[in-house]
């Protein structure tokens, strides 16, 4: 149990530090190349520092970027919190507590999934992320499973 526990969370902490990657990221992109979503963001008071320590790595920022970035952000919003509450769930309510290389194949495959689609458009091709996505998608699949089945 404890094994699975700690997986947990390790889990819910790549994660986290994944998306706070993606967001700087998505804000590195906007600034390099003037995509403001709202007036107020041009007189930001963090505005310089942000743009001084963002856009210091060589690079592109392109509209391209900021698209996938947000959408990115849209699809780990939409995917990761629910698996979570069900591995927190299988791990507390569940006979038996899901085995732990579930919660690691879909951490790993998560990231995959957000790395292959920034690199997309350098490489030219979608099937690494489907790859990835369809992974993670049957973890969570098998996770809703074994908690539904929680005898």
């Amino acid at each position: 149990m404890a094994d699975y526990a700690n997986t947990v969370l390790a889990c819910a902490g790549v994660l986290t530090i994944k998306q706070a990657a993606v967001v700087l990221w998505t804000v590195r992109a906007r600034i390099m190349s003037g995509t403001i979503n709202f007036k107020e963001e041009a007189n930001n008071l963090f505005g310089p520092a942000f743009s001084v320590v963002l856009t210091s790595i060589p690079g592109t920022g392109t509209k391209e970027t900021v698209a996938i970035s947000e959408r990115i952000t849209l699809n780990n919003a939409t995917n990761e919190p629910l698996f979570l509450a069900l591995a927190l769930a299988g791990g507390t309510l569940a006979a038996t507590s899901p085995p732990a290389v579930l919660v690691k194949t879909f951490m790993w495959a998560r990231c995959g999934h957000n790395l292959s689609y920034l690199m997309m458009p350098y490489i030219g091709a979608a099937t690494p992320r489907t790859a990835c996505y369809s992974t993670g998608l049957v973890a969570s699949l098998i996770m809703a499973g074994m908690v539904l089945k929680r005898k």
